[in-house]
């Protein structure tokens, strides 16, 4: 069973654009899920997005360090609630979304951080004429399937709520085209700009 969180204040929402309000209150009333939010680049979004009055869903595969950044934003009078999910499996986002929906009172912001790197994999995943497909698909699978399902479930949440933004971490490599990482540079330059029903969503590169 899903325990609601207490609002905030899911009264009156604050414009994102709104220049006038401080930024401690500039999503006050906003749910906002940030996905790969348990470390990292997710997590620094997640404190931030609470810090300025959003109650945070913290969506990742591991539920322990996603409990210790939710902990942590409540330590400082901040809202989170934690959604365990494997962005490759499309029935856990779903249970995900759906739960962190229902525990924060909707969805207004959407965040895709989410992401298989290099890292993650022990390094490069080669050339055009070498790479393990099984690498392939994994890169295909988490970093452009996964996004799109996040958001599929997500907008209809957004529609209940009256607005909302989804913004997708893309990755600067298919600049640089790194030579034996064609996996992860070719995917960097696939994820991007979706629509649903003529709404114009964004892409952002958290380097830029």
């Amino acid at each position: 069973m899903n325990t609601p969180v207490p609002s905030n204040d899911a009264s009156s929402p604050t414009p994102v654009g709104d220049a006038t309000v401080p930024m401690a209150g500039r999503l006050q009333g906003m749910a906002a899920l940030v996905t790969g939010s348990s470390r990292g680049i997710g997590a620094c979004i997640a404190a931030t997005f609470a810090a300025a009055g959003a109650r945070v869903g913290i969506m990742a595969r591991d539920r322990g360090r996603a409990e210790a950044v939710a902990d942590r934003i409540r330590a400082t009078g901040g809202v989170a609630a934690v959604g365990t999910a494997d962005i490759s499996i499309e029935g856990d986002i779903r249970a995900a979304v759906d739960a962190l929906a229902e525990q924060l009172g909707g969805v207004h912001i959407l965040v895709n951080n989410a992401a298989v790197v290099p890292s993650a994999i022990g390094g490069a995943s080669g050339t055009a004429a070498d790479v393990d497909l099984e690498i392939w698909r994994r890169y295909l699978t988490v970093n452009i399937t996964g996004p799109l399902l996040v958001s599929r479930f997500a907008y209809p949440h957004m529609i209940r709520s009256g607005h909302g933004s989804i913004v997708n971490i893309n990755s600067v490599a298919e600049r640089y085209a790194a030579q034996n990482d064609v996996a992860y540079v070719e995917q960097g330059g696939a994820g991007g700009t979706y629509s649903f029903d003529g709404d114009r969503l964004c892409s952002r590169d958290p380097r830029q």
